[in-house]
């Protein structure tokens, strides 16, 4: 595609929802009063893009694996904390690298700072008051689990 194909989608979009990584820069293209979503790799964590984001005016969440994709990393990573981990450059690396994916609690805390946005930023387009994508009864996923914690920054534009 085209980058001012990306740019005009970026400028229309109520949430961005990406492993965290480079790619999240994309945030300056996004209009005030809209959020990023990152999800973390298990073992691997650090502030990421929230203050670059709180700074262009947008709300930042995010979520972060239980385990690891495979057993073989998951093994590994479980040997070490999170703390540990992230001290040391290999571990970190090794962490870093491993896939990310979404689960019920890391879909409902999506789901949560997608109302949030509605809220702040008023009815979507099309007058409807929920966001393109984001069907209705979502926020019913994932029945009470609550194993992410969800950063939220209020704009400051």
């Amino acid at each position: 595609q085209h980058p001012c194909f990306l740019w005009s989608e970026l400028r229309e979009a109520n949430v961005l929802l990406t492993p965290h990584g480079f790619q999240s820069i994309l945030l300056v293209y996004m209009p005030a009063g809209s959020a990023i979503f990152e999800v973390f790799p298990f073992r691997y964590w650090k502030e990421g893009y929230r203050p670059l984001a709180n700074e262009y005016g947008l709300w930042h969440g995010w979520s972060q694996n239980a385990h690891s994709t495979t057993w073989q990393r998951n093994f590994m990573l479980s040997l070490v904390s999170q703390k540990q981990c992230m001290l040391w450059f290999k571990c970190r690396e090794f962490a870093r690298h491993d896939d990310v994916y979404l689960d019920d609690a890391s879909t409902k805390l999506l789901v949560r700072l997608a109302k949030t946005v509605a809220r702040t930023r008023g009815p979507a387009r099309g007058g409807q008051g929920t966001l393109p994508g984001v069907a209705p009864g979502l926020d019913q996923i994932a029945n009470g689990l609550n194993r992410f914690a969800l950063r939220l920054e209020p704009s400051r534009r």
